[in-house]
């Protein structure tokens, strides 16, 4: 009789045991999925669209030192000839800034030769190349996460802009090449 109680003890603790695991595993999948819920309210949408301009080029007159303390390791070369070589490729597709249609891959090489006067006449009529690149413009989604302070941009559009000037050679303003989407 007392094997048999010990018996029942111990296959009682055995099962106890197991019980025990087991919702200590539905534990963790309820915790999970509360966290998972728990993420989403912490973070909320400041923005579902805003544009952002980029200036790749020191303005005429900045100072240098404030230029290069806000510009760090900006390669210009390596930002234009990815998106350059993606659109020529066919990889990606180059928009139309004004009406936002598509453009054909003899619009997008003939927006990128420089038919406005340069500064340097010589310049007329070339490809743009990186050293032309002004500015990039980024349209953006704005996610804040409340618990970590953090701010999470989803970057759904990048325009290509380069300096515009006038048959005098001076600086009027800058003009967007073209447009490409980003894959999010």
């Amino acid at each position: 009789m007392k094997k048999t109680v010990y018996t029942l003890i111990t296959f009682a603790t055995v099962i106890a045991i197991a019980s025990c695991n087991t919702s200590t595993d539905e534990t963790k999948k309820e915790q999970n999925t509360s966290t998972s819920f728990t993420d989403t309210v912490n973070k909320e949408i400041w923005a579902e669209q805003m544009v952002s301009n980029n200036l790749l080029k020191r303005m005429e007159g900045a100072d240098d030192e404030y230029w290069n303390d806000i510009n760090k390791n900006v390669n210009r070369a390596n930002i234009f000839n990815t998106i350059i070589d993606a659109v020529i490729s066919g990889k990606q597709k180059a928009f139309n800034f004004e009406n936002d249609t598509l453009f054909t891959l003899e619009s997008v090489k003939e927006r990128l030769i420089n038919h406005d006067f340069d500064l340097d006449p010589s310049k007329k009529n070339q490809h743009y190349t990186s050293d032309d690149l002004s500015a990039l413009r980024f349209s953006e989604k704005w996610i804040f996460d409340k618990v970590n302070f953090k701010l999470e941009n989803k970057v759904s559009r990048i325009d290509v802009i380069v300096k515009k000037f006038s048959a005098d050679g001076k600086w009027i303003g800058e003009r967007a090449l073209f447009y490409v989407k980003l894959n999010n």
